[in-house]
């Protein structure tokens, strides 16, 4: 049951929002690389996919290095979903 309420608190909250709590306190929004709308899909490879992906694998805390290496700081599951991680203004 917690591991449902983790899923859907990501995925609402971004949907709906386009961050969570912690990217409005520090103002960040997840946005889509063609800067559409963001989609179900998008959120489902973002917020679920990508998320099982980090929690499943051993060296999780590793795949998160790959934000510092890549152009517009995205994570793993960004590149699945096609999103990325901006400040609000």
């Amino acid at each position: 049951m917690g591991s449902i309420v983790f899923y859907v608190y990501f995925l609402l909250m971004t949907k709906f929002f386009g961050q969570t709590l912690g990217k409005m306190l520090f103002g960040l929004r997840v946005i889509r690389e063609d800067d559409g709308s963001l989609t179900w899909s998008d959120l489902l490879f973002r917020e679920v996919v990508g998320r099982f992906i980090h929690r499943v694998l051993f060296l999780t805390p590793l795949l998160y290095v790959v934000v510092a290496f890549t152009n517009q700081k995205q994570g793993l599951h960004d590149m699945f979903a096609s999103t990325r991680v901006v400040h609000t203004e």
